[in-house]
């Protein structure tokens, strides 16, 4: 159960990632062919140059940036297939996201890091699950994309 959980964590980021990279990586591409027809000096002014090779940078960058994500889940795609999990039983020592929530009695915590029992190794996990920090928990994850879920006997 605790695997399904797993695989569906990250075939839900995988076609995420894909879709955003392609729509941007195309969205550059077809703004940089058809620069001439879609940014004339009569409908933006004399700003129309800056404003397209903003647009086209500004697109080309962020699908750099979701490629960047994407490739580590082409990494961890053949470990998803064989079922080829990282285990981790250890203690959540800190989070490396703090966010203010609905009040600030209630703050959000993402991405914990987790202190092995075992080897004592610290490793920061995108965790699908809820956790609190000082508790100890069983956790798959993948190796490259850091996802993971708790262990559920």
């Amino acid at each position: 159960m605790s695997e399904q959980r797993l695989v569906d964590a990250f075939f839900k980021s995988f076609w995420l990632l894909l879709a955003l990279t392609a729509v941007l990586l195309v969205s550059s591409l077809v703004i940089f062919l058809l620069r001439k027809h879609l940014f004339s000096v009569e409908s933006y002014g004399k700003y129309s140059n800056l404003i397209k090779w903003v647009l086209i940078v500004a697109l080309f960058v962020g699908a750099i940036i979701s490629g960047y994500f994407f490739s580590f889940r082409i990494l961890d795609l053949k470990a998803v297939n064989n079922n080829d999990f990282l285990y981790i039983e250890g203690e959540v020592i800190e989070f490396t996201v703090h966010r203010e929530g609905n009040s600030p009695d209630n703050p959000i915590y993402a991405n914990p890091i987790i202190k092995s029992n075992e080897t004592g190794i610290e490793i920061m996990i995108r965790i699908v699950d809820h956790v609190e920090l000082g508790e100890t928990y069983k956790i798959i994850y993948l190796e490259h994309s850091k996802i993971g879920v708790l262990l559920i006997d």
